[in-house]
């Protein structure tokens, strides 16, 4: 078994499925190699180390309708495990008031719609330039919103959320 290295796939193979595979962002994590059905992913950031997007994810060969997945390179999906910190940031959402966040907000809700999830929305200026889902009922926004919460841009092109304090809305 050793000398024939069936001993080493099997130690490869349990090592890729049973280990946490961490990672700085999601890019990095749709590029991996080593990651397989079964195995979990953590990342430390969405697009850097501490943006607010770092999440654990299960790695999976199916695509969900209800579940919010990245799609990896190699065909397979990595399926957010939702938490209590689970927010906007980890959807691709930046707040750094000059990406379009609009996307972001989009799969958001709807996540949030389909899961009866409140809304998290960490500190930040986030721009929304198209029309968003509506919010169902039992679905709240739990963030950080500042005086002046929601205006327009000055050239009145986008919408600027500026979340800044503590609140339930």
């Amino acid at each position: 078994m050793l000398e024939d290295g069936v001993l080493e796939q099997i130690i490869e193979h349990y090592l890729n499925s049973s280990a946490l595979w961490c990672f700085d962002n999601v890019n990095e994590m749709k590029q991996a190699t080593n990651l397989i059905e079964g195995s979990y992913a953590k990342t430390l950031g969405y697009y850097s180390i501490n943006d607010g997007g770092g999440a654990t994810y299960k790695i999976t060969d199916t695509e969900s309708e209800n579940e919010y997945q990245e799609e990896l390179e190699n065909g397979l999906y990595a399926t957010l495990i939702d938490d209590e910190n689970t927010n906007i940031k980890q959807f691709g959402a930046k707040g750094d008031d000059n990406h379009d966040d609009t996307n972001s907000f989009a799969k958001y809700i709807n996540y949030c719609n389909n899961n009866n999830k409140n809304l998290k929305i960490p500190i930040g200026k986030y721009r929304i330039y198209e029309d968003l889902p509506a919010l169902k009922r039992t679905v709240c926004i739990n963030g950080e919103v500042g005086n002046n919460a929601v205006q327009r841009d000055s050239n009145n092109k986008s919408l600027i959320l500026d979340y800044r304090n503590s609140g339930n809305y």
